[in-house]
């Protein structure tokens, strides 16, 4: 009888340590994959950065082929005559720079792009809504993109109207150098 006594408070023990240790077990599992989550969610905001960043090179090296830059500057511009050749290049030139910021709005509102990337796309995309060529380009294009980002760019091309075309690139940037030459000494 002893013996019995002694075996079923051991099995008891046992029991309880086991309880406890399945209990910290299970409490390790939920603790573990916080870390493990922010560190993906970091990682995929990571990627995200990059593309737009990747985006935004080739969008530039683009502009450094001469005659492509000629047709984009002559397409913001809305020059009547441009060749169909010109007006295609340049509408997909624009649908590309549309399509990335479609593509901003979509990684913003689920959290992988941060506001200040947003923001920054936003601001090309406001710039270029100034020109009557790339608003033309636009109103071609809506059909294809998403109803939500089309009520977007529409209510920032209603905005953009307001402002004005801007100056041209060379004009801007002649300003600009004479704001930094140095001033004669009176």
């Amino acid at each position: 009888r002893n013996i019995s006594r002694k075996y079923r408070t051991t099995l008891f023990a046992l029991s309880s340590i086991g309880s406890f240790g399945s209990g910290v077990a299970v409490l390790a599992s939920l603790i573990y994959p916080g870390p493990q989550i922010r560190q993906r969610a970091l990682a995929q905001r990571a990627t995200a950065h990059q593309s737009v960043q990747a985006f935004m090179r080739q969008h530039q090296r683009m502009l450094m082929d001469g005659d492509l830059a000629s047709i984009f500057s002559r397409g913001l511009a809305a020059e009547v005559d441009m060749t169909e050749v010109e007006l295609m290049q340049f509408h997909a030139m624009a649908r590309d720079f549309l399509s990335f910021h479609e593509e901003c709005h979509w990684l913003n509102s689920r959290g992988m792009l941060d506001d200040d990337g947003f923001k920054t796309s936003s601001a090309g995309l406001g710039l270029l809504l100034r020109y009557p060529g790339f608003r033309a380009a636009w109103r071609l294009s809506r059909f294809s993109f998403n109803k939500g980002y089309g009520e977007l760019v529409d209510a920032d091309a209603l905005a953009a109207t307001s402002q004005g075309q801007p100056r041209s690139y060379l004009e801007g940037w002649k300003l600009a150098v004479a704001a930094e030459l140095p001033r004669p000494i009176r």
